[in-house]
C-alpha cells in the first residue's frame, strides 16, 4: 500500500520553518553584505526545492523511512509545496525580525530540535502501535474475519 502525505502542512513543517531561519541568516546581508535579501531568498528556496526532491527520492525513503516502520512512499506535491512555503517563512521571519535574529535563530532551533525528537522517537511509537492494531483488524484471509477469531 502507498501512503502519501497529502497535508500541506504536516509535523516536519515546523523544521522546514527552522531551516528557513538558518538560510535567512546564512543567505543574507547579515553574513553576506554583498547579498541581498532577495537574492538569498531565491538561493534558499532553490535549496529548499533541491532538498524535497532528494527527499522523496526512493533510495532515501528507503533508507529514512522503512527502517523506523512507516508504510510511506513520498510526499505529494501539495506537502512538497507547504514544506517550501514553511521554509520560506522562516527565511522571511529572519527578515522581519533583522535586528534580533540570534533570539529567532535559538527560538527556531529548540523548536525543530523538539520536532524533529517528537517526529523521530515519541511519533513512530504511537504509529508503530496504530500499525500493529491497524494490521490485528484487517481481513488478512479474505474471508470477512478480522485477524483475530472472536468466536465464543
Amino acid at each position: 500500500m502507498t501512503v502519501y502525505d497529502y497535508k500541506i502542512v504536516d509535523a516536519y513543517s515546523l523544521t522546514h520553518v527552522w531551516w528557513g531561519t538558518l538560510y535567512g541568516y546564512v543567505f543574507s546581508p547579515i553574513t553576506i553584505e554583498s547579498l541581498s535579501w532577495e537574492w538569498g531568498f531565491c538561493v534558499a528556496m532553490a535549496i529548499a526545492v533541491l532538498w524535497e526532491v532528494f527527499e522523496n527520492n526512493k533510495s532515501v525513503i528507503e533508507k529514512w523511512w522503512k527502517p523506523i516502520g512507516f508504510k510511506y512512499s513520498q510526499d505529494s506535491w501539495l506537502n512538497m509545496i507547504g514544506d517550501c512555503l514553511s521554509s520560506s517563512a522562516g527565511y522571511v521571519t529572519v527578515y522581519a525580525f533583522e535586528d534580533s535574529y540570534e533570539t529567532v535563530l535559538i527560538i527556531s532551533s529548540c523548536v525543530g530540535v523538539l520536532t524533529l525528537f517528537y517526529c523521530h522517537f515519541v511519533r513512530p511509537q504511537h504509529k508503530a502501535t496504530q500499525l500493529k492494531l491497524q494490521d490485528y483488524f484487517d481481513d488478512p484471509e479474505g474471508d470477512g474475519r478480522c485477524g483475530c477469531d472472536f468466536r465464543v
